[in-house]
C-alpha cells in the first residue's frame, strides 16, 4: 500500500510540473495539443494527438485553472482525479 501511495504522489507531482511547463511555455506546444496518457505505463506528455495510438487524451484546459488574480495555475483537484484513474489507493 505504501508503494502505491508514493507512486500516486509522484505521478501527481510529475503531471503538476508538466502543466506548469505548459503554462509557462504555451507557445512552444503544438496547436491542438492535449494531455496524453499511456495507461499501462502512466507515461504522460503534452503533445499533438494526431498519430498517437494506445493513449488516452484529455483537454489540457481541464488541468489549468485561473486564480483570484487571473493567473493560470495547475488545477490540483483535476490532476488528483486523473491520478486516481491510474493508481488504486
Amino acid at each position: 500500500m505504501k508503494k502505491r501511495i508514493e507512486d500516486i504522489k509522484s505521478y501527481i507531482n510529475e503531471v503538476t510540473d508538466l502543466i506548469k511547463r505548459y503554462i509557462n511555455n504555451y507557445d512552444e506546444y503544438p496547436r491542438g495539443a492535449r494531455l496524453l496518457v499511456e495507461p499501462v505505463l502512466c507515461e504522460t506528455v503534452i503533445d499533438d494527438p494526431r498519430g498517437c495510438r494506445g493513449v488516452e487524451q484529455y483537454n489540457i484546459n481541464k488541468f489549468v485553472k485561473i486564480d483570484n488574480y487571473g493567473i493560470p495555475m495547475p488545477n490540483l483537484h483535476a490532476i488528483m482525479e486523473l491520478a486516481k484513474k491510474y493508481y488504486i489507493v
